[in-house]
């Protein structure tokens, strides 16, 4: 199975290179490919924003409930659990759209 797996990445790649020798519809799969690989790389693109922005809620929600006399182990807690029920309330709110 890895055998074909690797011909068939060894052929789409001479014919992304050469793209302009293959048919139509090895040219449509071939263009297919590349677009998935784009929409995966955005995808991570975009986690990986979002996994930054959820760090930094709970950092500035930790240093609010810091400075409210938490300790910081209880602030951190608190603050995780105040994003996990704001995303459930976002979450439920575009179920309604």
């Amino acid at each position: 199975m890895a055998e074909v797996r690797e011909r068939l990445r060894s052929r789409l790649l001479h014919l992304i290179r050469n793209g302009d020798t293959a048919g139509p519809a090895i040219q449509y799969v071939v263009r297919r490919t590349v677009l998935l690989r784009e929409h995966a790389a955005d995808i991570q693109d975009v986690q990986a924003r979002a996994a930054r922005v959820r760090e930094g809620m709970i950092a500035h929600e930790t240093r609010i409930n810091a400075m409210d006399g938490m300790s910081p182990r209880l602030a951190e807690i608190a603050a995780k659990n105040n994003l996990t029920v704001r995303l459930r309330e976002l979450a439920q709110l575009s179920q309604y759209r």
